[in-house]
């Protein structure tokens, strides 16, 4: 009998997920042109039986440990003659969730992370970070608090592993490659060996560091990730190399390029949330913590980038201000003027205000970005989930007359704090209604 219900119960939960992840099934076979049905499915079967093992634990810490099966099963892919590497091949996150986790629980979106804070320490470094709060002592942290340190320890060895499994596989390449070919997938083999574990200390690395976390975020179950304050966070390294001579303004271009390349490579699963468009916004222009204007030559290279590539995706944003170079504004328009249906202009003096009355720092105010629907947000700071999930007003009315529940069908809509029969006046229903809310 034991055994029978057992076998029902990880029926259900099969078909379960099946369900769930019906849209991520779609877009496997849809990218993955050359994979055959049957494999797909084996992988999707695969993800879902192992990640019942994850039943255990916290959730932050289960999730972690089915982020690292995730990565343990992609294949390391490379496009011919790419300078920036990294892809996904299997998209079946392994099943973690609790049947009752699953009705309040949702994956995040319309957040940009600090790729700055990411190119200064390293994936190593800001582990170290995590490992030293734990080192505080269980009276320093709540549980909870040391639960997530421990997911985050745990995730971040998972992407520096995977980053490393790459490196492996370029080294076996460039044994097998003769002359200039090998030569290229040995630099490759070591610049991720290094990024995104380590800080970066080339252009080159910046770039492939900033693509590779903006890539694990997207495995992770995230979507309409950002990319931030492009030619801010990256400038300091071309700057660097070229005061240095060891990269030239064409070569900058070339890598921005296989940049480029590379973040649309999954883009009709990545704009599947948003058909058409996938949230990686890139902001050039805009001031510095002093005020002042931050246009550098990095800002106009990323002009010359998506005027010749003409993507759909990263949308360029260019912050304008008093101080905004009139040649960059200039550049920016003729851009529009061809069609291209960006860059897009959101103005400093209107959104700074607008986030210093929300209770943000000066500093922080002047270093924002914008979400994937282009509400200001500060890297790596903000957390606001604009967007996502959403409230139904008209249920909370509902709730409020109906004891917290539907006048329907007696589903739970919220909280009893009472019904029609219980308020005396149109101010109590009111006071009902905003605790619903």
């Amino acid at each position: 009998m034991k055994s029978t219900l057992k076998q029902a119960v990880r029926r259900f939960t099969f078909l379960y997920h099946w369900g769930k992840h019906a849209k991520v099934l779609q877009k496997s076979i849809k990218t993955h042109r050359r994979k055959s049905l049957l494999e797909i499915l084996r992988e999707d079967r695969f993800m879902t039986i192992h990640g019942l093992r994850f039943r255990d634990g916290s959730l932050p810490e289960r999730k972690s440990r089915a982020f690292e099966l995730l990565l343990e099963k992609q294949e390391p892919v490379l496009r011919e003659g790419a300078r920036i590497v990294g892809r996904q091949t299997i998209f079946s996150f392994p099943y973690y969730l609790k049947p009752e986790e699953y009705s309040h629980l949702q994956s995040t979106g319309n957040v940009t992370p600090d790729y700055a804070k990411v190119l200064r320490l390293g994936l190593a470094g800001i582990r170290a970070e995590a490992q030293a709060r734990l080192a505080e002592g269980d009276a320093a942290l709540a549980p909870e608090e040391r639960a997530f340190l421990r997911a985050v320890r745990h995730s971040l060895d998972a992407g520096m592993a995977f980053s490393r499994r790459y490196a492996a596989e370029l080294r076996r390449r460039a044994a097998a490659a003769d002359g200039e070919r090998g030569e290229a997938f040995e630099e490759l083999a070591a610049l991720m060996e290094r990024v995104p574990a380590e800080p970066a200390r080339s252009f080159h690395e910046a770039v492939q560091s900033v693509y590779f976390t903006n890539l694990l975020v997207w495995m992770e179950g995230h979507h309409l990730i950002g990319l931030g304050r492009f030619d801010q966070y990256l400038y300091p390294y071309l700057e660097r190399d070229l005061e240095r001579g060891v990269l030239s303004m064409e070569e900058a271009k070339q890598i921005l390029i296989d940049f480029w390349r590379a973040v649309n490579q999954e883009y009709a699963r990545r704009s599947s949330v948003l058909p058409g468009d996938t949230g990686q916004a890139i902001v050039i222009g805009g001031v510095d913590a002093a005020g002042e204007d931050v246009t550098n030559p990095l800002s106009y290279l990323v002009l010359d980038v998506v005027e010749e590539l003409r993507p759909l995706d990263p949308k360029i944003i260019l912050r304008v201000h008093a101080k905004t170079p009139p040649d960059l504004l200039q550049r920016c328009v003729e851009l529009v003027g061809k069609g291209m249906g960006y860059p897009l202009f959101v103005g400093d003096e209107l959104n700074i205000s607008g986030m210093l009355n929300d209770g943000y720092s000066l500093e922080d105010a002047r270093n924002y970005c914008t979400s994937a629907c282009w509400e200001p947000l500060v890297p790596g700071l903000s957390f606001d989930q604009n967007n996502v999930g959403s409230v139904v007003f008209l249920h909370a009315l509902e709730a409020a007359l109906n004891h917290g529940k539907s006048i329907a069908d007696g589903s739970p809509l919220g909280a009893d704090f009472g019904g029609v029969e219980d308020y005396a006046t149109y101010d109590e229903l009111k006071e009902a209604v905003k605790k619903e809310i």
